[in-house]
């Protein structure tokens, strides 16, 4: 049914791996909602999720927490034979007719959201130079994904964006045990950050990041049906954000 392409328990089928709270089915006033995929990145959970629903809402665009200069790296670890790229690869594979679109930061877009955060808040110096120094990290690792593209060899250009991160899984593990898995991990990562208190660097590109990932959802989404497959830790911001606007 049209219907079940956009309602996560349907979605679901049961399988722990896409559990609702990963996977949002956001009304932002549009004729059709925007569906965010929350995953863990390269874990054998969240490359199942995002195949899954890619492939189950034959969404018109595929919008992935990368800059869009980076799409065109993903678009070719998919077309390869899938050792890499993650999660964002296994989307662009499992929708092949959709458009693919890069919803993150570096941009001009972004910086411009960035500097609107800056002005916002009342920050040190040290403050803004350490949050500039991380968003230039992320033009750095971008820089690095284009070079790959245009076929700088990779002993060059030292981690490229999309290098598989390991889980210790086999292809024998049950889904139950491998969304367990995937669980674990996310509280581990959760307790962890709540015993320290995330520097302002760190809390201001999240939130610039964040608005221009919702901004972008919410132009992409006004005629189009859009599955979205960002981190975890984005996910509620996301979507709490595309339901208030």
């Amino acid at each position: 049914m049209v219907s079940d392409r956009f309602d996560a328990e349907s979605l679901s089928g049961g399988d722990p791996r896409l559990a609702p709270r990963f996977v949002r089915v956001v009304d932002t006033g549009g004729d059709y909602p925007v569906i965010v995929v929350g995953v863990v990145h390269d874990h054998p959970a969240s490359v199942f999720r995002a195949t899954t629903v890619a492939d189950a809402v034959e969404p018109d665009v595929v919008a992935l927490e990368l800059p869009d200069a980076l799409v065109g790296l993903f678009e070719s670890y998919a077309a390869a034979d899938g050792s890499v790229g993650g999660e964002m690869a296994a989307a662009i594979a499992a929708a092949p007719d959709a458009d693919v679109a890069g919803i993150d930061a570096p941009s001009v877009g972004a910086t411009r959201v960035l500097a609107a955060e800056l002005v916002d808040r009342d920050l040190s110096v040290r403050a803004v130079a350490r949050t500039l120094r991380e968003f230039g990290r992320l033009g750095v690792e971008t820089v690095r994904g284009r070079l790959s593209v245009a076929g700088v060899p990779e002993t060059w250009l030292g981690d490229v964006p999309g290098t598989s991160q390991e889980f210790d899984l086999t292809d024998a593990e049950s889904p139950a045990a491998v969304a367990n898995h995937e669980a674990a991990h996310v509280r581990r990562s959760t307790s962890l950050l709540r015993r320290f208190e995330v520097p302002a660097a760190s809390r201001v590109l999240d939130a610039a990041r964040e608005r221009y990932m919702a901004a972008r959802l919410r132009a992409l989404s006004t005629d189009s049906v859009v599955v979205a497959v960002v981190g975890f830790s984005h996910l509620d911001a996301l979507a709490d954000s595309l339901a208030t606007n």
